[in-house]
């Protein structure tokens, strides 16, 4: 963070940064995902947005503020970033695969999904409804996990048609 308030990821490898979008001026921790090595989550007091980073786009690196699509018309339309909000007495130490582990002093470790994985843990596979696979679908497309986008694809017989 510098002075202004504005937030960086700093890659070292080749001595670059890249301004961080929507980045709160009072975030106070980040996380990055042990699983998906580009996701990490800024946070503050009461939130946490969720990025992720891609080392390669047709502009070069970027960084993006992930979204939620409700629908496949939305895709190609911009949308706000959104945030996951966090109870009070949470302080997040561990993210995984979408999914933040954090401390309460009242009960010990609690988690929850990040509002952009929120049904990635739950997707039933071929066990799950035609709106399932469109939300897990939908979910994995906005973090760039296409190999799970093709399998949703597969099984469901909503993109089939």
């Amino acid at each position: 963070m510098d002075s202004t308030g504005n937030g960086f990821y700093y890659n070292p490898v080749i001595n670059s940064s890249l301004m961080i979008p929507n980045f709160s001026p009072e975030t106070i921790s980040v996380l990055f995902d042990l699983d998906e090595r580009n996701l990490f989550v800024t946070i503050d007091k009461e939130k946490m947005n969720t990025y992720l980073f891609s080392p390669l786009s047709m502009e070069g690196p970027s960084i993006t503020h992930l979204t939620e699509y409700l629908k496949l018309e939305e895709v190609d339309k911009p949308k706000p970033g959104i945030v996951t909000y966090i109870d009070k007495d949470l302080k997040p130490i561990i993210l995984k695969n979408g999914f933040v582990y954090s401390y309460a002093r009242s009960n010990g470790i609690r988690g929850q999904y990040l509002a952009t994985h929120s049904y990635v843990g739950q997707w039933r596979g071929q066990n799950d409804s035609d709106e399932g696979h469109l939300r897990y679908f939908l979910q994995c497309l906005a973090s760039h996990r296409f190999g799970e986008c093709m399998e949703a694809a597969r099984i469901s017989s909503k993109f089939s048609q």
